[in-house]
């Protein structure tokens, strides 16, 4: 007759449980920081000014790559130059953006890029160290043993 060793599985079931909790808090505290992240840019984009003309900046300063960003000054993310032609001195055109709203976002998304990574990496890592578990209950399970997610 097939014998197991129930305490190893036992506890790979269990490890595997709190490994699973793990990965389900980092997971919500990814979605809750691009959550977030995408809140502070819709008030962002609500509170400047969106004529045609500096919708284009906007956008391309909440795109702004993270290093870039954080080097910004206040007075380069409240205001512009618009240029009509490329000889043209331009003239000076406020953003409407808000300076401290803008580095939260930054930051935000920065924390929200971080946390989706780390939950891949822990994902990826989940499954490699308990991938097997599910076939090793099924084995179990075929042998007429009882359940031992049931003993858990």
């Amino acid at each position: 007759m097939a014998a197991y060793d129930k305490d190893k599985l036992l506890g790979m079931i269990e490890a595997r449980r709190r490994a699973h909790l793990a990965l389900t808090d980092l997971g919500d505290r990814a979605r809750e920081a691009k959550s977030e992240a995408n809140r502070l840019r819709g008030l962002i984009l609500e509170k400047a000014a969106v004529r045609a003309q500096q919708r284009g900046h906007i956008d391309r300063l909440l795109q702004t790559p993270y290093d870039e960003a954080c080097r910004l000054t206040t007075a380069e993310i409240q205001e512009y130059t618009h240029r009509q032609r490329a000889d043209d001195a331009g003239i000076v055109l406020e953003t409407g953006v808000n300076a401290e709203t803008y580095r939260r976002f930054i930051a935000r998304r920065e924390r929200a890029v971080r946390l989706s990574e780390e939950h891949a990496a822990a994902a990826q890592d989940f499954h490699a160290r308990f991938g097997i578990v599910p076939k090793l209950i099924d084995w179990v399970r075929e042998r007429g043993f009882r359940n031992p997610e049931l003993e858990v």
